[in-house]
Parts: C-alpha cells; sequence; structure tokens
C-alpha cells in the first residue's frame, strides 16, 4: 500500500487483522458496532498487556469440526488419526456457549483444525450463539463448498466475520499448497459470497 513517498507490506499468512485494520470500511464497520463492541475490543488490547485474564475469557474457540476435505502443505490436519476425527456434538456446544451467556463473552471462533462449512449445524451454532450474547462471531473457512444458500443461512443466523483463506494470489503456488481445491473455484465462491452479501445489506 502507498501512503505518499511511503510502502507499507504486511504479510501474515495467519491473520488478517493487521490488513484490514488499514480499511476504513473496517473501521466504519467497528464504529457502527456500538459502545459493547467498542468496550470488548478495548478489553482485548488492554488485558494481555496487563496480563490480566480476567474473571472469564474474551473468547471462546469451538473447534466445531476436526474433518476437512483438503490436505494442504502446511497444516497438522491430514496426520489426525480416524479417532481424532469428527465434529462436536450439540450438546456440548450449547453447553459451552450457555456457560459462555452467563458470564457475558463477547467473542467467539467456530473453526480449529478442520473446515467450519462441513458441519451442517453452523449457522444453528452461530444463531444460537447470537441470542446468548456473543456480540462478535466468526471463522475462518476454505472457501471451497461456500454456496449462495450456505452464505443466506450464515447471514440470517448473524455472522459477524467469514474470512477466506487463500494463502496466495497465484494460482499455481495456491492449487501446490492446498491440495483438492482449485484457486479458480474459491475465488468464484467468494465474489458469490461478496454478491450476497451485498443483495442483503
Amino acid at each position: 500500500m502507498s501512503d505518499g513517498d511511503k510502502t507499507k507490506i504486511i504479510t501474515s499468512p495467519y491473520y488478517a487483522y493487521g490488513v484490514m485494520y488499514l480499511s476504513e470500511n473496517f473501521h466504519a464497520y467497528e464504529r457502527g458496532k456500538g459502545p459493547e463492541y467498542a468496550a470488548y475490543r478495548k478489553a482485548w488490547s488492554e488485558r494481555p498487556a496487563k496480563m490480566d485474564a480476567g474473571e472469564f475469557p474474551l473468547n471462546m474457540n469451538f473447534e466445531v469440526t476436526t474433518r476437512c476435505n483438503l490436505a494442504c502443505t502446511f497444516c497438522s490436519q491430514p496426520s489426525l488419526t480416524k479417532d481424532q476425527l469428527g465434529d462436536l456434538s450439540w450438546e456440548t456446544f450449547k453447553r459451552v456457549a450457555e456457560e459462555c451467556g452467563r458470564h457475558k463473552t463477547p467473542t467467539a471462533n467456530f473453526n480449529g483444525l478442520g473446515e467450519p462449512l462441513l458441519v451442517k449445524r453452523l449457522p444453528d451454532m452461530i444463531r444460537f450463539a447470537k441470542q446468548h450474547g456473543f456480540i462478535d462471531i466468526m471463522f475462518h473457512t476454505n472457501g471451497t463448498i461456500m454456496t449462495d444458500a450456505i452464505a443466506e443461512a450464515l447471514i440470517d443466523a448473524g455472522t459477524d466475520k467469514v474470512i477466506f483463506s487463500v494463502d496466495s494470489p497465484d494460482r499455481e503456488t495456491y492449487n501446490a499448497m492446498r491440495i483438492k481445491s482449485d484457486f479458480d473455484r474459491v475465488q468464484k465462491n467468494v465474489k458469490h459470497f461478496h454478491e450476497v452479501r451485498q443483495r442483503r445489506g
């Protein structure tokens, strides 16, 4: 990105916030989320700096599945054994989400080693978490199985952020890293998701 004479390059294959925070659209999005969201983001920065664990976590990571439809070269998921593959049960999810609700946990991330969109009840989980007070819900996806219907369901459920993991803008490099994926299909799926989001406002 160019700013007058200065050029700033951010390269982090692990997290998108460094780039998102350069976007005025993202700042406007955050300002529109209200004072509760602002307080949570402030605590997100201040609590680690003060080494303050707080009474309860600010974030809950729900590993909704360890299953994945890809076999990426950089990921440990393909090394999981058969007994390590599976989905988070609805009962366990519900119990943890309700406990977080009682403690006013503000944010949740719905992924781990697996691909969240393989879980048919993912929109139900997000909706349930929203009903129990989570104000910032996100997940990462490889984007390979995103459809308009899934996009609609995720938006209806109240999903706040979807981060598509696209590790290279170069088709050949991407396809070499993301085994069983296809650069063109994922690019198309991301565009379709954006179109649904824009259409839905």
